[in-house]
């Protein structure tokens, strides 16, 4: 993928618009890509927005990625939101990796890695 230059000019009411595909301004552009930022209450029943993403939606946001064919994905999340659960006594962290939370981010994870993102 290229990033081009390109003009616009507005000559008598009517607008021109050149690109200049003989100057290159950046080859190093990765591609069209994604935000995905956690709402971690809405992926689960006990969350406190209920459990918003259901297969549907799912199905959805998975079909628009398959149009967008998104070469980067950027995931925005914390760890107490999804898998930290707390402290011991040693304070040693008590995580959980299978929780619903992380169920939700897997999917992405898992849609990413088989479509090469």
């Amino acid at each position: 993928m290229l990033l081009l230059p390109c003009s616009a000019q507005k000559n008598n009411g009517i607008s021109t618009l050149t690109l200049r595909e003989d100057i290159v301004i950046s080859e190093a552009i990765i591609g069209n890509g994604v935000e995905w930022s956690a709402y971690p209450h809405g992926d689960a029943e006990s969350a406190e927005w209920g459990l918003l993403m259901t297969d549907e939606k799912w199905e959805r946001v998975f079909k628009r990625l398959d149009f967008m064919k998104p070469q980067i994905v950027r995931v925005l999340d914390q760890a107490n939101w999804r898998y930290l659960k707390g402290f011991d006594t040693a304070n040693d962290p008590i995580v959980d990796f299978e929780s619903k939370e992380m169920q939700a981010l897997y999917k992405l994870l898992d849609y990413c890695e088989e479509n090469n993102v």
